[in-house]
């Protein structure tokens, strides 16, 4: 939701999102690492970094779209 909203105003998009990937997964790796074991771990990580790649794709559909000066019906 969060994601939607900045992407609807500009703020983020899915080029920014999509080149800071490994940043992500450093982070939800992090945070996953202050559980007692592996399997903990796991299933902390996974479920966080799929969520930032679902905010990803989702700047990507509902993103600002810029606009083409070419298609804006001046020439």
């Amino acid at each position: 939701m969060l994601a939607l909203l900045l992407a609807r105003f500009g703020i983020v998009n899915y080029q920014m999102l999509a080149r800071n990937r490994k940043y992500a997964l450093l982070a939800s790796s992090i945070v996953a690492a202050f559980h007692a074991d592996l399997i903990t771990m796991f299933v902390i990580m996974v479920p966080l970094y799929l969520m930032y790649e679902v905010s990803v794709w989702v700047a990507l559909v509902f993103g600002k779209k810029k606009i083409n000066p070419s298609e804006n019906g001046a020439g």
